[in-house]
């Protein structure tokens, strides 16, 4: 629908699709880091039931790990964003730094830091360096592309 509303150039429709999906990210976001806090311990019993030591660690992990999705829906959005904007190179940029570069740099230096937390926070953190990419790309296009 935003390539469809940009190729018409309907701007003010573009707009208005561009805010609906940024709230709807946002609660979504919010509703998937409350259920994961919430029923950590359930989950981690499907995979882990059989050794409590482990099923802390796994709940553990869980909630770590949630907190990333606070943060990974919007860089989701921006890089497909970009694409229907028909801007694959920026589309790119995003998904490479986020799935690649950040995630990689946060696996080998967070454990250092953190121990076995660190793996859990490197998607988090690779997830937030990724939305300041992601940010700087949305803003800096915006006047281009007319979707803000």
């Amino acid at each position: 629908m935003i390539g469809y509303h940009y190729g018409t150039g309907e701007k003010d429709e573009l707009k208005n699709l561009f805010g609906k999906s940024l709230r709807i990210i946002g609660i979504a976001a919010v509703v998937m880091l409350v259920l994961s806090e919430l029923l950590a311990k359930p989950l981690a019993m499907i995979f882990a039931g059989y050794d409590e030591a482990l099923l802390d660690m796994t709940a553990r992990a869980i909630r770590i790990y949630s907190l990333s999705y606070i943060i990974m829906g919007f860089n989701i959005f921006g890089s497909a964003l970009f694409t229907a904007l028909n801007n694959g190179l920026i589309s790119a940029l995003i998904s490479c730094f986020r799935t690649l570069l950040f995630q990689l740099a946060a696996v080998v230096i967070l454990p250092a830091i953190w121990g076995l937390d660190g793996i859990w926070f490197a998607i988090v953190a690779a997830e937030a360096c990724a939305v300041v990419i992601t940010v700087a790309c949305e803003v800096g296009y915006r006047r281009k592309y007319g979707y803000r």
